[in-house]
């Protein structure tokens, strides 16, 4: 499979080739062999999982969960990558309330497709979420 995009930032591909081995290294989550990588491409082993079948999504469930169970000592990942053709930055932090609020919430708030899609009360509601982890943590005792 060959996954293409006209524009995309240099680099953008490789950083996924990267992620995609880091995946498959860690084991667990079934991801497409990287067969070869360019500034705008990238070739990709043709997967043809069974997503209709329930223990498909059960066992991507458990896998994703396996995945997020990894602890490490900070937050973050050695280079910057993208998501979809929109920067995402991540610098280590020792925080990960921090890490997610500030990289992968609020970063994204000024995009144009978010701002056609949440009004301002809604926005209002997710500078609250970000800036409250210890109400969060008081929550969910």
């Amino acid at each position: 499979m060959v996954k293409a995009t006209p524009g995309a930032p240099a680099g953008m591909f490789t950083a996924e080739a990267e992620g995609l081995g880091v995946l498959r290294d860690r084991g667990g989550l079934r991801t497409p062999a990287v067969l070869a990588a360019g500034p705008r491409w990238l070739v990709l082993e043709a997967l043809h999982p069974c997503p209709a079948a329930p223990a498909f999504w059960e066992a991507a469930g458990q896998a994703i969960a396996g995945l997020h169970a990894v602890r490490g000592q900070r937050f973050g990942w050695p280079q910057d990558g993208w998501l979809g053709l929109l920067p995402q930055r991540n610098a280590w932090c020792d925080d990960g309330h921090e890490f997610f609020a500030v990289r992968r919430v609020l970063r994204y708030l000024s995009e144009p497709g978010t701002e056609a899609v949440l009004d301002q009360a809604g926005r209002a509601a997710v500078e609250r979420l970000c800036a409250a982890p210890s109400a969060s943590a008081d929550h969910a005792r």
